[in-house]
């Protein structure tokens, strides 16, 4: 018995509490079973994408925001490319004051970091707020909690950003869903210095997800934007097949060789906005970061899934064919000039 309920309790803690209620429960052993077949063979793998599109609208909940009249061209953006971007509408005195709060928490993390001078990357959780300083690309990263965000001292801006209504219109008639979930898979701040590394391009993940990033300074070209390729968001037989190499094999697949990332230099598109600019774009286009050449770049982001891309799924499992980033299969071809 103990055996069983050790069991039950694993394979709940990889779904979020709210997913399955009432008579949903019932398929959890079949979403279990689907998803474990999905690792191992793409036959088994277009099943479970068959039957998790056939079954998701059993999961949707009416009562979510409406979409605002206004948000109908950013709309339209976002299902033709990818990618969209818009003023806020937040207060600009507010995203200021809080862009000097995150510089603050960027001193504190930078000062404890100076002890530990050999370390490449550090992470540690202070006040529920989880601090990473990342010196191997050059990014400070926090990552809020909600004990943390319930804190006299944090920015307001910060608790409305983690639960955008105006975004969480827009991201349900984008998924066409009623309930979508924010914070996932996180939600933070970052502060990006001058660095030498260059993320490579790649697709986050097989789970449909959407990232919203706001601009606490201009971002041009010399300020490390997200580049992206326009359309590279649909669905085709082709990203299937990559989508089962991430299923079986982890996110090494998900990045692509130094010779596909030159050609996807030569098209991608760099998404350059003035401060206080909402950027939104579907994680599972291709997509990289850019070097930040002048000064810091500075944002919040947040990750947004439909309640249905929270169900058990393939990436939730041990991979049984662990693959290489191609930094690591091909490691003198990366640093070839």
């Amino acid at each position: 018995m103990n055996t069983w309920w050790r069991f039950v309790g694993a394979v709940s803690s990889r779904y979020e509490p709210n997913t399955y209620r009432g008579s949903l429960k019932a398929l959890v052993p079949l979403d279990l079973t689907l998803s474990l077949l999905a690792k191992r063979s793409y036959t088994a793998y277009r099943l479970w994408s068959a039957y998790a599109d056939l079954t998701g609208p059993l999961f949707d909940r009416a009562g979510g925001p409406p979409l605002a009249t206004e948000d109908g061209a950013l709309l339209g953006d976002l299902q033709r490319d990818g990618y969209a971007f818009a003023a806020s509408r937040l207060p600009a005195d507010e995203v200021r004051h809080t862009r000097g709060y995150l510089l603050s928490l960027y001193e504190e993390a930078h000062s404890h970091a100076r002890r530990y001078p050999t370390q490449t990357d550090l992470s540690w959780t202070e006040r529920g707020i989880t601090f990473q300083v990342l010196r191997s690309c050059g990014r400070t990263r926090f990552h809020f909690s909600a004990e943390s965000l319930a804190h006299a001292e944090t920015p307001g801006l910060l608790r409305r950003f983690a639960r955008d209504e105006r975004v969480a219109a827009l991201l349900g008639a984008y998924f066409e869903i009623g309930e979508v979930l924010p914070g996932l898979p996180y939600f933070m701040a970052e502060v990006m210095d001058t660095s030498a590394t260059l993320e490579s391009w790649h697709v986050d993940c097989l789970r449909e997800t959407v990232k919203v990033y706001l601009s606490l300074d201009d971002m041009g070209e010399g300020k490390g934007p997200v580049r992206y390729l326009p359309g590279s968001h649909r669905i085709d037989e082709a990203r299937h097949h990559l989508f089962h190499e991430i299923a079986r094999g982890g996110l090494g697949p998900a990045y692509f060789d130094k010779h596909e990332c030159a050609a996807l230099d030569r098209a991608g598109v760099p998404i350059t906005v003035p401060f206080n600019t909402l950027i939104l774009f579907d994680t599972r286009g291709f997509h990289a970061g850019s070097l930040c050449r002048t000064d810091r770049r500075i944002i919040l982001a947040n990750g947004y899934r439909p309640v249905t891309a929270t169900r058990l799924n393939p990436r939730l499992f041990r991979d049984p064919a662990p693959a290489l980033y191609p930094w690591q299969r091909r490691p003198h071809d990366w640093q070839a000039t």
